[in-house]
């Protein structure tokens, strides 16, 4: 492995080769797509050319980074790899997820998400991005999958070298973007992951050389195979799969960890097998919300509706922003614990592409028979299953139902096979709950079934300020004129107080600053809150 630096003058140059027990000194890491022709080489560096390409652009970028962040090395893939050297090529294609794992930080640079025309004055406007983020090409690239995974820390930024968030930060988003579960995000040792769900990660993800599909998934296995451009890419999945099924011949049965819930042999239970101390399962991306106050009245009436028998649907309701996805998923956590062998599962709605996914994830962590069959009708096999009442109890979420064609299809094709919403399972002892913006669309999905979600108490909005806010901050909340302003202009919507702090805590400004960016900024926070927020 080769390093990079800057000298004093802003000329880059590599560092020796570390060879085996050499210590490595700290480095970060640059993640990013490339574009043909205009990435800087290994012969660049050592010629010192290449300094008109595009790419060099990103190398300096990758410095300054490093630099702000105390770090004097780092490493970029295109040029500290000397690919004409076949030997030192196939180490680095089987080393790659480790020097990942093993850089301080990992800088994701997306050159298709442009900040320049949104970043102004507004902190609502850092969230103006979002639409270019999820479709950004970084999420499509094969190699960016391990990038994505194998560093602690993974820090995402514009075309202009703004920063956006992390791995962390920006968990939601990416989950919705890639399917990959918050806990393989959150850092849990990816061998706690079945195969087929981490191969189901790669699924979509494209590769400029097809053995790459292939290759790119070593570090993700911890296998080490020699590449062998031109055997295709079938060949190589061949070998890779071997490699595995020899690692450990049980792993391909293995369960994704997704916080199960363990049944001991002598509690009864409905699930079919609890009683025999199998697992409940429980496939729920996202942890329980820290700072969840209030909706006592909201959280009675929903734990009522799922303890009920009789396969009944109820719908949350509210403007973006208001709270919903938190409390259906402080709904799931309670009912984790109050009845422990309800199976709880997690069905993103926003998309149908999202939907789709959440259904083949589930039923992988069921082992449906035949679900990971490329011809399957996993819509159809969900359904059935869940629909049968000996599978036993369980809850269905299905968040972010706000788009009609999603569920229902679009305008005129009646009953057809679009019809997302005819492939929801029903059983005496099941229970679906959906969250969505409009009262128009609760009622649709649940009848009567409702509730409407408004603005926090102003004590609960104060209370996830104070939650949420950092420990150098605390001293503002005795301000109470500054603190009743900013909750105000946030109109008490819980999301937007979670995510203003958040840019507060990430840019260490105050209260009073981020209300002086907001009042001089265009945009109505209202209206920007009800149209660009999910929860």
């Amino acid at each position: 492995m080769r390093l990079l630096e800057c000298n004093t003058v802003g000329k880059f140059s590599l560092t020796k080769e570390f060879l085996g027990d050499d210590k490595v000194p700290p480095y970060a890491i640059l993640s990013h797509t490339w574009k043909h022709g205009q990435e800087v080489t290994f012969d660049d560096l050592m010629n010192d050319t290449g300094k008109s390409k595009a790419g060099y652009d990103k190398i300096r970028f990758c410095a300054q980074q490093a630099e702000r962040e105390g770090l004097h090395y780092f490493w970029v893939d295109t040029c500290c790899i000397n690919k004409a050297d076949s030997v030192e090529l196939q180490d680095a294609i089987n080393s790659m997820f480790r020097w990942y794992q093993d850089a301080a930080i990992c800088y994701v640079y997306l050159s298709d998400v442009p900040t320049a025309e949104q970043r102004a004055s507004s902190g609502f406007s850092e969230f103006a991005w979002e639409p270019a983020f999820r479709e950004s090409r970084w999420f499509t690239r094969g190699w960016t999958l391990q990038e994505l995974l194998a560093p602690r820390t993974v820090k995402f930024f514009s075309q202009e070298g703004q920063q956006l968030g992390d791995k962390t930060t920006l968990k939601r988003q990416i989950y919705e973007i890639t399917g990959i579960t918050i806990p393989a995000l959150q850092g849990t040792p990816l061998c706690e992951f079945s195969v087929e769900e981490r191969l189901s990660w790669q699924k979509d993800r494209q590769t400029t050389r097809k053995e790459d599909k292939a290759y790119s998934l070593l570090g993700i296995f911890s296998i080490y195979m020699l590449p062998n451009y031109g055997e295709g890419e079938e060949n190589a999945f061949k070998r890779l799969l071997k490699k595995i099924e020899k690692s450990s011949k049980d792993l391909l049965h293995q369960q994704a960890s997704i916080q199960v819930c363990r049944i001991q042999p002598d509690m009864v239970g409905d699930v079919e097998g609890a009683s025999k101390g199998r697992t409940v399962p429980w496939v729920v991306p996202f942890p329980r919300p820290r700072s969840f106050v209030g909706r006592e009245g909201q959280l009675a009436q929903l734990s009522a509706h799922i303890s009920s028998e009789g396969g009944r649907r109820f719908a949350i309701y509210g403007l973006g922003g208001c709270g919903k996805t938190a409390l259906a998923l402080e709904s799931a956590y309670l009912i984790r614990e109050q009845q422990p062998t309800r199976a709880v599962l997690w069905v993103p709605a926003v998309s149908r592409e999202s939907f789709e996914q959440g259904y083949r994830e589930i039923g992988m962590h069921l082992r449906i028979p035949g679900i990971a069959d490329d011809k399957a009708d996993v819509k159809q096999l969900l359904k059935a299953r869940l629909s049968d009442e000996g599978f036993g109890q369980w809850l269905m979420i299905v968040d972010n139902a706000d788009d009609d064609s999603v569920l229902f299809g679009t305008l005129g094709e009646g009953n057809g096979p679009n019809r997302l919403i005819d492939y929801l399972p029903h059983s005496r002892k099941g229970s679906l709950v959906f969250t969505t913006r409009t009262r128009v669309a609760a009622i649709k999905l649940a009848e009567s079934n409702v509730i409407g979600l408004g603005e926090l108490e102003k004590p609960e909005a104060e209370e996830i300020l104070k939650k949420r806010l950092f420990e150098e901050h605390q001293y503002e909340l005795e301000d109470e004129k500054t603190v009743d302003e900013f909750l105000n202009m946030l109109a008490m919507l819980a999301l937007a107080i979670v995510q203003a702090v958040a840019f507060i805590n990430t840019n260490d400004i105050t209260l009073s600053d981020y209300i002086s960016h907001y009042i001089s900024s265009e945009k109505d926070a209202t209206d920007f809150l009800s149209e660009d927020f999910e929860d």
